[in-house]
């Protein structure tokens, strides 16, 4: 039996990959692009150009929101069938946290004051870890696993845009409390906009003006940062790299002093990014080349669109709930 850490059925509990996996059905399931979330997070750096009009975006706030009500779902769901579901105490991301966007994009405002929101979110990436490494008390008890994930002999199968297929076992609490939070349809939908989503970015990243753009775009943070990278998303990962490595080990006042070296050098590279992309053409090129992606896709799969939309409605209605009785 796996001896689950609150980290594991988390993944469990958000219904994505593993839970397939842990579940032991056969899938082949897209990579989620972006996030759920219960309203559309139009901040700052995700006005620039977000696949779907947003309809997927959510901040690390909302994320985490909808997290604690869910695991307060599977927590009674477990408890009536008798076991022990521990609900992590979740570190909550300030309001104004930084919102990623699916193509590495960055306005030079959000650049400036958060760069790419690595530094800022250290301290509450390390605790979230600590966390998700925690055992659950009851997850070696027999028949914990079933409770959780559920039985083969429920399996439901979702077919998703492209042929694929994702199944779940839809006896398994995890499976019982997203259907509480999010509606009964909410699978086919979440599955098929994270595969929408997914298709998209991967046809404006493989579009010849996104393609020009990033040439652009490279050279100029060559010639400004003077190391040359492949594209937005490999400049973001050098910065994360960077702060693991000279994070690592430190703590009290040796790391706050890292921390705000790590933090400058984070803000530098991250405003000659944004620069860069503007003077590429980099949010056109993605506008540009998403609008002919996404339009086929928006019509046929509109049906599937709405209920999103709603299901995410419905779930911020329900957090509220969940999460002001247990105040």
């Amino acid at each position: 039996m796996p001896a689950y850490t609150n980290r594991s059925l988390r993944h469990l509990a958000w219904l994505a990959t593993p839970l397939l996996a842990i579940a032991g059905c056969a899938q082949s399931a897209a990579k989620a692009a972006v996030p759920d979330g219960a309203t559309p997070v139009r901040g700052t750096q995700n006005a620039l150009v977000t696949p779907l009009g947003a309809l997927a975006n959510q901040s690390p706030r909302q994320s985490t929101r909808l997290e604690l009500a869910q695991d307060t779902l599977i927590a009674e769901c477990m408890r009536a069938r008798s076991f022990t579901f521990d609900v992590p105490r979740l570190p909550v991301p300030p309001a104004g946290a930084f919102v990623p966007n699916a193509y590495g994009l960055l306005s030079a405002a959000t650049a400036a004051r958060q760069g790419y929101g690595i530094s800022d979110s250290v301290l509450i990436d390390e605790k979230d870890g600590q966390i998700g490494s925690e055992l659950q008390p009851g997850a070696h008890k027999p028949g914990f696993t079933r409770a959780l994930v559920g039985t083969p002999a429920t399996a439901r199968s979702i077919t998703l845009p492209g042929g694929s297929h994702v199944t779940f076992n839809a006896n398994g609490c995890a499976t019982i409390a997203i259907g509480k939070l999010y509606g009964r349809n909410w699978n086919t939908a979440y599955f098929t906009v994270s595969a929408l989503m997914f298709r998209i970015v991967q046809g404006v990243e493989a579009s010849a003006a996104w393609k020009n753009a990033v040439r652009a775009w490279s050279e100029c943070v060559r010639k400004g940062y003077g190391v040359s990278f492949a594209n937005p998303d490999a400049a973001e990962a050098s910065v994360r790299k960077t702060a693991s490595a000279q994070l690592a080990g430190l703590s009290g006042t040796g790391f706050a002093e890292r921390l705000k070296s790590v933090r400058a050098g984070e803000i530098r590279l991250a405003v000659i990014d944004a620069r860069c992309q503007a003077g590429a053409g980099l949010p056109a090129a993605a506008a540009k080349a998403q609008h002919a992606t996404e339009l086929p896709d928006e019509k046929r799969y509109a049906a599937d669109l709405s209920v999103y939309a709603e299901d995410m409605r419905h779930a911020a209605r329900v957090t509220a709930t969940v999460l002001k009785q247990k105040q």
